[in-house]
């Protein structure tokens, strides 16, 4: 009941406790001011030596305690505080001006302001009231004694006695009573301290505590983030798709901690989830068996393969489309996740574990990355490997092509090659010698050192477009000039490729002016025969135009079949109905 009484309505802890102390002051001053008012009642009554005004100044400090305590049961606490202590100071100092001067037993009554001033507001508050409180007493004795104030009332010795000892039990009940509320204070600020000293250690526990797991989730996740990396890191710089899947689930496998990884990849029917690389010695046994899985109904993989999803079977015990294989008995948790290249399934990421809930959503979200950028790199190494084997056709055909153009191109040409002596540059007329057959045959450089049935040293060096060899070019020199040094042989080898590849420049650009050529000659019989609109004209246009651009004897064009073939013919310029030829 004293709590409920006590409560003031503020939320400043510091101002709330002292409003507490002053309702309870302020109860035990009504309890004081009424037994004051008894005393004086008694002398009053019994002694006849104390008049009923004394009776004011104490009722008057019950009223203020009154309308101090509805004040601070409003939340006015400090208001409640000053005008309790001043109104308690002045009601003091009057009973001693009206009641016996400086011999007045009230002078004991100040120690109840000082006592509240220092425990309701600031200690150095409470020395300043003591220090009035004796400047009161004194200014009383000091006009007494000089005959410039005589008190109101004068008690005689034996009202003086009473009262005296009345306000001695008085003071004694209210040290007691400050005493106890002061030291009961005290203690629930020491309990209150404690708690919260217990409440502060185990939050700075509790806080410890998630440091350091927070630091070692993301220490973690920090070793999985460069473990992601390294692996992605790998597998962008490897184009071989099977070497490709053989170092990402080592790495996984490695850099994880995990019991098995492995990828599988869709057949061509995407109806198989095919076992293609294993990181453990079971995953190996499987891959030698040709392993692999139907989509959508045999495992978690083919789960996966099927729905697109990833999936984390924490306990594979209680899951119910876990596959148990034999080839993997350690397995307690695995997580599968889709490779997925521009939103299709290409395969499965599989990870296992021996420990149960051994995977994070933080697990499942790298992974998950890794997954996708591994994806990526099959797709790339895919890519690579399709673009190298059509390079490598293409070259193929353009070898063959080069080949038989260059074969032709010798065929057509009267002179295959020239010779220079020191008389000059003549075409080649001679037999090939044996060093040129044997470096076209081979495809080598050749030198011999004076043999050859001629004398001095040849070299005879390949000339090559694309890999063929298109001609050769051969140098003699007379034995005293040496052998051919290294340095030379290189200078040559180095002027036969660059001639290679102006020779073979050069064929493109006839090719291509031939091929000009055509174009406008066929541009040009266009334009003349599209000059017409008469058949007859248009057929002797054509056949003309034809026969004079390709140098021809004869010529003809036929309109019909069977029996109802007309005939346009001419000789050498000679046209008659009917058929048309040059």
């Amino acid at each position: 009941m004293l709590e409920r009484l006590s409560t003031v309505p503020v939320e400043d802890e510091d101002l709330a406790r002292r409003g507490r102390l002053l309702n309870i002051f302020l109860l035990g001053s009504i309890a004081i001011v009424t037994a004051i008012d008894i005393v004086f009642i008694v002398v009053a009554e019994f002694v006849g030596q104390l008049p009923l005004q004394a009776l004011i100044p104490p009722s008057l400090v019950g009223v203020v305690s009154l309308y101090c305590l509805w004040l601070a049961r409003r939340g006015r606490v400090r208001e409640g505080i000053w005008l309790y202590l001043g109104v308690n100071f002045l009601a003091i100092a009057a009973s001693i001006y009206i009641f016996d001067g400086f011999r007045s037993p009230a002078m004991l009554l100040f120690f109840w302001p000082i006592s509240l001033t220092g425990v309701l507001l600031q200690p150095r508050l409470a020395f300043g009231t003591a220090l009035l409180s004796v400047f009161v007493g004194i200014l009383a004795l000091i006009l007494q004694r000089a005959g410039l104030y005589t008190p109101l009332v004068v008690s005689g010795s034996e009202a003086r006695d009473f009262t005296t000892l009345a306000f001695n039990l008085i003071v004694y009940l209210g040290l007691a009573l400050l005493i106890f509320l002061t030291v009961g204070n005290l203690n629930r600020a020491l309990h209150h301290e404690r708690e919260l000293r217990a409440t502060l250690q185990a939050h700075r526990a509790t806080l410890e505590q998630q440091v350091a797991e927070r630091t070692r989730d993301l220490e973690r996740r920090a070793m999985q983030l460069q473990a992601a990396a390294e692996v992605a890191r790998e597998a962008a710089a490897i184009r071989d798709v099977d070497q490709l899947l053989d170092t990402t689930v080592r790495l996984i496998s490695d850099r994880f901690g995990f019991y098995h990884a492995g990828v599988f990849l869709l057949d061509d029917a995407r109806e198989h989830a095919v076992l293609r690389a294993a990181s453990s010695e079971g995953g190996r046994r499987m891959l030698a068996r040709g392993h692999r899985l139907k989509v959508g109904e045999v495992g978690i993989v083919g789960w996966v393969a099927g729905t697109g999803k990833p999936r984390v079977a924490l306990d594979v015990g209680a899951d119910a489309v876990f596959f148990d294989n034999p080839d993997l008995p350690e397995t307690r948790s695995e997580m599968a996740l889709p490779l997925r290249v521009r939103g299709e399934v290409i395969g499965v990421l599989d990870v296992q574990s021996t420990e149960e809930a051994a995977f994070t959503e933080e697990d499942v979200a790298v992974l998950q990355t890794l997954a996708d950028q591994l994806a990526v790199a099959i797709e790339n190494a895919r890519l690579f490997q399709e673009v190298q084997a059509r390079l490598r056709e293409t070259e193929v055909l353009y070898r063959e092509y080069s080949r038989e153009a260059w074969g032709a191109l010798a065929r057509a040409r009267r002179v295959r090659g020239y010779t220079y002596d020191r008389v000059g540059i003549s075409p080649v007329t001679a037999d090939w010698p044996p060093e040129v057959r044997q470096a076209l045959q081979k495809g080598q450089i050749v030198t011999i050192g004076g043999g050859g049935g001629r004398d001095g040293a040849a070299l005879a060096v390949p000339i090559r477009v694309r890999g063929e060899v298109i001609g050769v070019l051969d140098i003699r020199r007379p034995l005293e000039a040496g052998e051919w040094t290294s340095e030379e042989t290189a200078l040559v080898e180095r002027v036969s490729t660059q001639l290679g590849l102006a020779l073979e420049s050069a064929r493109l650009y006839q090719d291509t002016q031939r091929r000009a050529v055509r174009e406008r000659l066929a541009a040009d019989i266009t334009a003349r025969v599209r000059a017409s609109t008469e058949v007859d004209t248009i057929l002797q246009t054509a056949i003309r135009e034809l026969g004079r651009a390709l140098r021809a004897s004869e010529g003809l064009i036929r309109l019909g079949s069977g029996d109802e073939v007309g005939l346009l013919r001419a000789n050498k310029g000679d046209v008659s109905d009917g058929d048309a030829n040059t």
